[in-house]
């Protein structure tokens, strides 16, 4: 009869294995909280004011976005609001403090060296927009965190890469865009 087959198998019996999934934790993105006394406005600040109250910002949240900064430039002062005239005048300080060495800028975002070389690898699961957003997330600390992940569970295909390195950020899902992010920063290592 055809259907009393058995089949026959030389070599050992295979038991399923499981494969624990590894938890990277990081620690939280902690914003710098800094205030400015008086009440000049922001845009009116000496340079020098400007530079030391960026350097505070760069110091805690390096490497940011140039527009995280300017935010949190304005926040110093109790404005919500970042217009034209703080966005100018966060430039220029910014501009000013990388001229004198204080730190440097890399597509858009501000760290110093030290900053740049061992990159924070940040838990953004607390945060709210825009500290959230792909953009404000350099492609340094991305690249950090996929180095991270592969020396603690190996090499992986690019889209499981791709997860991991959004669940270590704090993502409960990947967005197209903050998938296109971490795939440009990660095709560019």
């Amino acid at each position: 009869d055809v259907h009393d087959h058995q089949i026959e198998m030389d070599g050992p019996e295979l038991d399923a294995i499981t494969i624990e999934e590894v938890k990277i934790e990081v620690p939280k993105y902690i914003k710098a909280v800094v205030f400015v006394p008086g009440n000049t406005e922001p845009h009116e600040q000496k340079l020098t004011t400007v530079m030391s109250t960026l350097t505070e910002i760069v110091k805690v949240e390096g490497p940011i976005h140039l527009d995280e900064l300017a935010r949190r430039y304005a926040s110093a002062h109790e404005k919500t609001r970042v217009g034209r005239r703080i966005l100018d005048v966060v430039k220029r300080g910014a501009k000013q403090c990388i001229n004198n060495g204080v730190f440097i800028e890399k597509a858009g975002f501000f760290a110093t060296q030290e900053q740049f070389e061992n990159v924070s690898i940040r838990d953004r699961s607390d945060e709210g927009l825009p500290t959230t957003k792909a953009e404000f997330i350099s492609a340094d600390e991305i690249k950090a965190c996929a180095k991270l992940i592969t020396s603690e569970s190996g090499e992986m295909p690019m889209d499981e890469l791709v997860k991991a390195v959004s669940g270590v950020f704090g993502f409960k899902r990947t967005g197209p865009d903050l998938y296109e992010k971490i795939i440009d920063a990660l095709i560019d290592v």
